[in-house]
């Protein structure tokens, strides 16, 4: 094979490799829930952002198409609260179902289907 081929292959190869690699780390992490016990959280959905997050205006605008209520809490305004609640990583989706009952969180950009799967109609 003439060298020339060999290294437009390998080149191509690369090329490929850095953009799966791309859209793997642009897509994330799988969005998973935890159970979470809040402190101080009124019963409902929460949204834990901060204003230089990229992925926080993502996730923000998929909560917004399900057409759910939520809270949202800045880390620049509200940074006490996400440290009481353990929250280290926006975005991040927790719910609360009642004061004192454990509810669930979740980190990342979340997906409709599974908001909607998750919290119901």
């Amino acid at each position: 094979m003439d060298e020339f081929v060999v290294r437009l292959i390998v080149a191509a190869g690369i090329a490929g490799a850095a953009s799966a690699a791309a859209l793997v780390s642009r897509r994330g992490r799988a969005w998973r829930r935890r159970p979470f016990e809040s402190i101080d959280l009124e019963p409902g959905i929460h949204f834990f952002s901060s204003e230089t997050c990229g992925s926080c205006r993502r996730a923000r605008s998929v909560i917004e198409r399900t057409g759910l209520a939520f809270s949202e809490h800045s880390y620049e305004t509200e940074a006490p609260l996400l440290e009481t609640n353990g929250i280290d990583r926006v975005p991040t989706v927790a719910w609360v179902p009642n004061r004192g009952h454990a509810g669930w969180v979740a980190e990342g950009v979340p997906t409709e289907r599974m908001l909607v799967r998750w919290l119901g109609p």
